[in-house]
């Protein structure tokens, strides 16, 4: 564009510059034949300059309008995004934050959706993707809750050695319960040992394949600033490793596993959570 009327201002000047050394005389010979007095000379004249005028703003207007048609703006480079940097700065900031740091507020369900599609995508040898999970929002937490205070009261000579380790634990399990009640929801982590029957993995390797998937809810809890913990739920152990256990959440296998849940919730401000790991060179050997 700026280039353009530039070559348009060059040529004005050039023009009048012609019109000055060649045009003068031919012009002035011009008027006289046309007309015999002064009136008639001028008002050739102010035809003649506004026509040239009118002539010259034509072809400007035409030249910009086609050159702005053909040549495309040159569109700016985008700045390339580094992936490994946003992906360390996400595993810097993930943290455990437990229910007493969370405020009030409900997580859409839609956002719970989205990090268990991204636990999804886990490693997983032969493909067998073991990882199962149920999700209970605050408000049918109850149900979960009732169903593990139910096992106890039903369990409770197989589970505890004495009435004192009994009403300990329970109370235990209560306090607990009411503090996870805080949460927005608590995604049960399961297991299914033979999720795929034709290519059975050694169990340490499905274990793996579901922690795998639980570091991937850590992560984008941590990117949406969303507060969240694996609890292994050892509190509640005896009902939570039971036969009833697995039947309540559809798991019909002997081998499948519950190994705890994965509380979330909001918080105010993730960036107050600190943690500073160890140095990773002391837990490092090159050979």
């Amino acid at each position: 564009m700026n280039n353009q009327i530039i070559y348009i201002a060059g040529g004005i000047f050039l023009l009048n510059g012609v019109l000055k050394k060649y045009a003068k005389d031919y012009i002035k010979d011009f008027l006289k034949s046309r007309a015999e007095d002064q009136d008639q000379q001028l008002d050739l004249l102010v035809d003649l300059l506004i026509t040239c005028f009118v002539t010259i703003l034509s072809c400007s207007y035409y030249i910009l309008t086609q050159s702005n048609r053909e040549v495309p703006q040159q569109q700016q480079p985008q700045p390339k995004i580094d992936e490994s940097k946003i992906l360390e700065s996400i595993m810097k900031k993930r943290r455990s934050i437990t229910p007493k740091d969370y405020n009030d507020q409900l997580i859409d369900d839609q956002d719970i959706h989205h990090i268990l599609e991204c636990a999804n995508t886990a490693p997983t040898h032969g493909k067998n993707e073991p990882w199962r999970f149920i999700v209970y929002k605050r408000e049918n937490l109850n149900a979960f809750f009732t169903f593990v205070k139910d096992w106890y009261k039903q369990n409770s000579q197989k589970a505890f050695n004495s009435d004192e380790e009994r009403e300990k634990a329970i109370k235990q399990i209560d306090n607990k319960f009411q503090e996870i009640s805080k949460a927005s929801h608590i995604i049960l982590l399961c297991m299914k040992r033979y999720a795929n029957e034709k290519s059975v993995m050694p169990e340490w390797e499905e274990i793996a394949a579901v922690a795998s998937s639980v570091q991937n809810i850590y992560l984008q809890t941590a990117a949406k600033g969303f507060g969240g913990y694996w609890s292994s739920m050892t509190f509640a152990r005896h009902a939570r490793d039971s036969k009833e256990m697995r039947q309540f959440l559809n798991l019909d296998h002997d081998e499948d596993r519950v190994f705890g849940s994965f509380v979330i919730g909001k918080v105010d401000d993730l960036s107050k959570f600190t943690r500073i790991p160890g140095d990773y060179k002391k837990k490092v050997e090159f050979r």
